[in-house]
């Protein structure tokens, strides 16, 4: 997966690959929306900055 191009991923498949039972205070699923608008608005990897952001 190119990390300088968007996924391609819908919404709702951001919202799935971002749900786990370790975050337990969702702080990725319910931010979704977020890292799907990042590739919109900046044409860049958004599942790349969600990883970023976890560490």
């Amino acid at each position: 997966m190119a990390l300088n191009k968007p996924s391609g991923l819908t919404l709702e498949q951001f919202k799935n690959i971002l749900s786990d039972s370790k975050d337990t205070n969702k702080i990725f699923e319910n931010n979704a929306e977020y890292f799907y608008y990042i590739e919109k608005q900046y044409n860049i990897n958004g599942v790349f900055v969600a990883a970023i952001r976890n560490t």
